[in-house]
């Protein structure tokens, strides 16, 4: 009726004659006359057969529905069978004879019957063989409509699936709701090299060069403050070499650290060694945890991949004789283990699909080589006499962007691989070749894509279904240490990288737009960031200016000292005049707690580099 009122006044008619003929047709159950009208309707003499299988399809459920079985049994001899191009669904329409009655007989179909929406849905299907110019599709409007939303949410810089969207404005979210500014920042005694979330995301633990790892507890917001407690909770200290990885257990109550060839388990709760995890002879490049919390899966410049259990036994070791660890990943849906190495190049070196990992044997291992070589970043600058037992791999400079590997033990050339494999058969399932350095991998968490650190200065997304490089991100600096990236927002529709020239960069993923960068850390690399996975608002970022930053949007009532409307180099401070912020609370202990916006939270001269004029707000210091 609606329809009708409106063509009566507008003047123009939804569809055609025909067309009203051919869904009244279908929708009243005239199989003769519908599977006569096809070819008027612009059906084509290729599509034909399908077209009036379906339609004979639907005949032939609605008969049996009626009891009508000699009926039926002639529909399916003369009109399905010689349509017929699958002869296992022909198979299970003919068992569908033998259903005891209508109920049975929807259920085996999955069919809801003359009386539900089986017509309708059978319009739909008919609809795409017939021309759009035809028959317009059903709901097409409401496939505009969304098409201009989803155009809308491509273009906004800042899209947080949670803001309210509207077709009466064009939509755009505010930067002041993204975190773009420093609301705290942890400092350690040198150089931070990566970082790791607990799931819960009330912890963050960090790698440092000076030999330990930091638990950090995160707190919430605190009403009438505004800011968050920070507080180191544990000092990881008994590590011999600079600590390069670490990783949590699924339930958050045990730490992994890796520190050359040296992985520690550790309490959370108590902050003392459980045990030391010996497998690896050379340097441990990562340590994942598997998603259903059974255990570990780490990988090293040793040519070995190990598996050890929740409680730090090793079960399972692969060994190839070709393959030196740069970094890996377990999708978090458990059936993928993503490997970035570098291999021995062509021939018998190189494994095959067939070949594989070896399993582990019981031969002791090699000692680790005494030579000290770079490989990969692998080594961050000024480290090199930390990492002693690291990678026995030489490398040779022959271009600006192109560095040619020769495995010491071998004397043969090297090239880089994405390797992945199936985790539970430990089958390859494919491989991908790299012309340039790879320094860390990450996975989307839906288990889709892996974003690939590619020196010199690429981020590549790849979609691991299609098999194929989706999207490039460019703007960063990465040339000669190991910068970690990860995916990022309430539906990681962004992509965060550190960088070499202390710089945080923010693209949005589906469309490779730089959003931010981020300026605020001291001189040197920022090594790693990590996106909170519960506070959606909120990321750490980790540098070599000995500090960790937690950044997240600019509290109510202040503002950034430039225009919010735009993106910009951002260097995470406070325009003192926007915000007077409130006095602590009389039972709240100084030591334990400043206000995170203030100048006086702490001595300006062991902070960050630049001056700290008077009344201006700056993050608070956490040591």
């Amino acid at each position: 009726e609606t329809a009708s009122t409106l063509e009566a006044e507008s003047g123009y008619s939804l569809e055609t004659p025909l067309v009203t003929e051919f869904r009244q047709a279908v929708l009243q159950g005239d199989w003769t006359k519908v599977s006569d009208m096809l070819p008027s309707l612009g059906v084509g003499a290729r599509d034909l057969g399908s077209a009036r299988y379906l339609v004979s399809q639907q005949h032939y459920l609605e008969l049996l529905e009626q009891r009508a079985t000699s009926r039926a049994l002639n529909v399916l001899r003369t009109d399905l069978a010689p349509n017929s191009v699958d002869s296992d669904r022909l198979h299970v329409l003919s068992s569908l004879m033998m259903c005891a009655d209508p109920n049975d007989l929807r259920e085996r179909a999955k069919w809801d019957g003359v009386d539900g929406s089986s017509r309708s849905k059978l319009l739909d299907e008919l609809q795409n063989y017939i021309p759009t110019h035809a028959m317009l599709p059903q709901r097409r409007l409401a496939t505009l409509l969304e098409q201009s939303k989803s155009y809308q949410k491509s273009l906004c810089m800042y899209h947080d699936p949670r803001a309210k969207f509207s077709l009466y404005t064009d939509h755009e979210c505010s930067r002041a709701a993204f975190p773009n500014v420093t609301t705290n920042i942890l400092e350690h005694d040198d150089q931070v090299w990566n970082l790791a979330w607990s799931r819960d995301g009330k912890y963050l633990a960090s790698a440092c060069k000076d030999r330990k790892a930091t638990v950090w507890y995160i707190g919430p917001v605190e009403e009438g403050i505004g800011g968050r407690e920070c507080r180191a909770v544990h000092v990881l200290r008994d590590h011999k070499f600079p600590v390069q990885v670490l990783e949590w257990s699924v339930d958050g109550k045990t730490l992994i650290t890796g520190a050359d060839q040296s992985l520690t388990m550790w309490d959370v709760e108590s902050g003392n060694a459980v045990m030391e995890m010996k497998g690896h002879t050379e340097n441990v490049s990562a340590i994942v945890a598997l998603p259903d919390g059974s255990g570990y899966v780490c990988g090293g410049m040793d040519k070995k991949i190990t598996f050890w259990d929740h409680k730090g036994v090793l079960v399972d070791e692969w060994t190839s004789p070709a393959m030196r660890v740069l970094d890996l990943a377990v999708t978090p849906d458990g059936t993928k283990l993503i490997v970035a190495a570098v291999v021995h190049a062509g021939g018998l070196w190189e494994p095959s699909v067939e070949q594989g990992f070896r399993p582990r044997d019981k031969s002791p291992p090699k000692p680790p080589s005494s030579r000290s070589s770079l490989h990969n970043g692998l080594s961050h600058r000024g480290s090199s006499s930390g990492l002693g037992g690291g990678a026995s791999t030489a490398s040779s400079m022959t271009g600006s962007s192109q560095l040619m590997m020769f495995d010491e033990d071998s004397g043969l050339p090297m090239r880089r691989r994405i390797i992945v494999y199936d985790l539970q058969t430990k089958e390859e399932e494919f491989k991908l070749s790299m012309p340039k350095e790879i320094t860390s991998l990450s996975i989307s968490s839906d288990s889709r894509y892996a974003l690939i650190n590619h020196a010199p200065d690429d981020l590549l997304l790849y979609d691991l279904v299609k098999r194929r490089t989706v999207r490039k991100f460019t703007g960063q600096q990465q040339r000669e240490d190991v910068i970690r990236s990860c995916f990022g927002g309430v539906d990681e529709d962004f992509i965060l990288s550190g960088s070499e020239d202390s710089s945080v960069y923010i693209w949005r993923k589906e469309t490779g737009t730089l959003v931010e960068v981020l300026s605020g850390h001291g001189k040197g690399n920022v090594n790693a960031v990590a996106w909170n996975p519960k506070e959606v608002g909120m990321f750490a970022s980790c540098s070599d200016d000995h500090t960790i930053r937690i950044w997240e949007a600019p509290p109510a009532g202040i503002a950034l000292a430039e225009d919010l409307s735009s993106p910009s180099m951002s260097n995470g401070d406070y325009d003192g005049r926007a915000f007077s912020p409130p006095p602590p609370s009389k039972s709240q202990s100084p030591a334990r707690y400043s206000h995170p916006y203030r100048s006086d939270s702490f001595d300006a001269g062991s902070g960050p580099t630049g001056s700290v004029g008077a009344g201006t707000l700056w993050p608070r210091n956490v040591r």
